[in-house]
């Protein structure tokens, strides 16, 4: 796509220099080329090249940077791989973020807690985020915004000392225990270490040292 918008751009700008070229061709050139029998090639080798030659070169150059111009933002659109393009579209929808406060445009990295995941949403602790703020997978560079808040079944994980929300999925229970999945993506594993009262505890409250 970028090569074609690129190609549609630079083509009128040739075309219009080329045909002024072969329009301002001197006639008596011409008539001189028909006096001594020269024959079509000839013609246009030695009158009407030389005569388009340098407006040919005028559009060259003017269309130079008219297709880097019209490439790059068709490469903004499309978004092909390894492209300037890409790279200016991923600076300014989510490398970049604008604080509404102050206006001024900050870049940090962070790490976030991902409590889980589907096919088109990852589910994270919005604490160190603001609304409307990108994130970007450091490996892959996709993006990801911060949209709209859902609530998750889950415990309290204290293995390392502190609490991490861990998503579960109850497949049965009764007044003394709960029957989990073990396959749960991002959900706990056989002897991981739980609150058994999760009101009473905030994520990454520290349990002990």
């Amino acid at each position: 796509v970028p090569v074609l918008i690129c190609a549609m751009m630079v083509l009128p700008v040739v075309w219009s220099n080329v045909c002024t070229g072969i329009r301002q061709t001197d006639r008596q050139l011409l008539e001189m080329a028909k006096v001594y029998r020269l024959g079509r090639f000839q013609i246009l080798r030695r009158i009407y090249v030389p005569s388009v030659l340098h407006y040919f070169q005028s559009a060259c150059s003017s269309a130079l940077g008219l297709g880097w111009k019209a490439g790059i933002a068709a490469e903004v659109l499309a978004l092909p791989a390894l492209s300037i393009g890409k790279q200016l579209n991923e600076s300014k929808l989510y490398l970049e973020t604008t604080d509404p406060t102050t206006g001024n445009t900050t870049l940090d990295f962070v790490e976030p807690t991902i409590y889980n995941s589907t096919e088109t949403h990852y589910y994270v602790d919005t604490s160190a985020f603001t609304e409307g703020s990108y994130l970007v997978d450091i490996d892959t560079k996709e993006h990801y915004r911060i949209g709209p808040r859902a609530s998750l079944s889950g415990v309290y994980n204290v293995n390392k000392g502190y609490t991490i929300f861990r998503k579960v999925e109850i497949l049965d229970k009764n007044d003394e225990y709960y029957i989990v999945s073990n396959s749960t993506k991002y959900g706990i594993a056989l002897y991981d270490h739980i609150i058994l009262n999760g009101k009473i505890v905030t994520e990454g409250q520290v349990i002990y040292q």
